[in-house]
């Protein structure tokens, strides 16, 4: 709640420019007006496993890194086990080092923000294709990556005239 309680929202200091996607790179644009005061560090966290905390290992993405006056260009990466959909990212800027993303600090800023961890698509390798001859037998295997908990269904259209087939998917993500 911070300085919101004086009626103004002044979350304006923080910008995502790319989006948050599992296992990728992300950049935020943090600005800084602090005047003739000097430098200060900059501590920020996101919600990847979206459990309404910052307690995970792995969701602080910036630890006491030195921001000026202006704006700092700055990427991180999302952990591949960062969980889809809406969370909250909260950055924190002042003086002091190491402090957590809650409690009292001398001086500074407190942002917290919407964001949107987006799905990672699944690499599906199916084999090479394969002609056969009218009346042989087909067989093929492939797997799927997916670093999501995403449920997947398959099917296969033989293209003899009798529809889409259900594909049995093995739980090490493989199909045949």
């Amino acid at each position: 709640n911070g300085d919101d309680t004086a009626g103004s929202d002044d979350e304006d200091g923080v910008l995502f420019v790319t989006e948050l996607v599992p296992g990728g790179a992300t950049t935020v644009q943090v600005v800084v007006s602090n005047g003739s005061q000097p430098a200060g560090v900059l501590q920020a966290w996101i919600d990847f496993d979206r459990d309404g905390t910052w307690n995970t290992a792995g969701e602080q993405i910036f630890r006491d890194l030195v921001v000026r006056e202006g704006v700092n260009t700055l990427t991180f990466t999302v952990p591949v086990w960062a969980a889809e959909g809406q969370t909250v990212a909260r950055f924190r800027y002042g003086y002091e080092r190491g402090i957590s993303f809650t409690g009292k600090a001398i001086a500074g800023e407190v942002e917290d923000h919407l964001a949107t961890i987006l799905n990672v698509a699944p690499v599906v390798n199916a084999g090479p294709d394969t002609a056969i001859d009218e009346g042989s037998a087909f067989v093929s295997s492939g797997s799927f990556t997916d670093p999501g908990d995403d449920n997947w269904t398959a099917s296969v259209n033989y293209g003899d005239g009798s529809g889409d087939q259900a594909l049995a998917l093995n739980p090490d993500k493989t199909f045949s």
